[in-house]
């Protein structure tokens, strides 16, 4: 297998023309872009880390943890992944260049991102975890993100970086496996998209060959809107019931709605019971399954990812 290189991408001596004009490789740089600089006539091919550093940003609560950060026009912007070559290039974007390259960098839902600042006095950053969204540039020429944090961020951020996420893979075809929700550590479910207006809900356990389909229940297929009852059915220590302690149904409810939204999405109502021991009742369980695009991209995971 071909060793795989890390070269700047000021480097690579085998820029084309086309290439340049494509966007798809950095031209020479000496330093990193101010972030309200002019477009940047280059992108990674792809996928790519993100860093965002330098000056004070500020902050705008929007919503309970929901925030918009409005970056300093001194930040500097710099990438590292893939160019068209196949290596692994450095470079930089300017504000308008990352706005201008979001999609192609992959970030069809809100990437992770780890966002820090300096408390006054504090010999190390303060760190949080985000999903960041709506990249764009304001009147000033300053980088704007919505960003959803559980940690309440403060008004400004002293030195402020935001390190973005590579995207995370994305299939674009059929069957779309999405990730699986355990119930306990060795019974699961997750979701399996077959269309945009298709899916089927599969059952799994674990044993010493690695996850397989239960005997029961069986899959549940899906091909219309209508939501379908769970059949009971025991896979490990865990029954699935069909209805809840008070007789409510439980279900996998579908929702495929390309043609008015352009999406489909799945989520179940769900009450288990124990196996080994009935005098513990049963369990009531909802959850997001996930969602996809037309043609098979999926838009939310059962799991949170990259």
């Amino acid at each position: 297998m071909r060793r795989r290189e890390v070269t700047a991408s000021l480097l690579v001596p085998a820029l084309t023309t086309a290439a340049l004009l494509a966007g798809l490789l950095a031209p020479p740089v000496a330093q990193a872009a101010p972030a309200g600089d002019q477009p940047d006539t280059a992108t990674p091919a792809g996928k790519a880390l993100v860093h965002v550093a330098g000056g004070h940003g500020s902050t705008t609560k929007k919503s309970r943890r929901q925030y918009r950060i409005v970056l300093s026009r001194e930040a500097s912007i710099t990438w590292l992944g893939e160019t068209a070559s196949g290596r692994v290039g450095i470079g930089t974007f300017s504000a308008r260049g990352l706005v201008a390259g979001w999609a192609r960098l992959g970030h069809v839902t809100k990437p992770w991102a780890t966002i820090t600042w300096r408390e006054r006095g504090a010999d190390r950053p303060t760190f949080t975890l985000a999903r960041v969204s709506a990249p764009r540039v304001n009147r000033d020429g300053r980088l704007v993100f919505v960003a959803h944090s559980a940690k309440r961020l403060p008004r400004t951020l002293r030195h402020a970086t935001v390190s973005i996420r590579r995207a995370a893979y994305q299939p674009r075809s059929y069957p779309l496996e999405f990730s699986r929700l355990t119930v306990t550590s060795d019974v699961g479910m997750h979701l399996t998209a077959t269309s945009d207006t298709s899916a089927t809900l599969n059952f799994d356990q674990y044993d010493d060959t690695g996850w397989s389909a239960c005997t029961a229940p069986a899959a549940i297929a899906m091909s219309s809107p209508a939501p379908v009852q769970y059949a009971q059915g025991t896979c490990g220590d865990v029954t699935y019931e069909p209805t809840d302690s008070d007789g409510n149904p439980q279900v996998v409810w579908p929702t495929f709605t390309m043609k008015t939204t352009g999406v489909s999405e799945v989520t179940t109502i769900l009450s288990v019971s124990l196996t080994d021991d009935t005098t513990a009742g049963q369990f009531d369980y909802y959850w997001f399954l996930g969602s996809w695009q037309r043609g098979g991209v999926i838009v939310s995971d059962a799991v949170a990812s990259g």
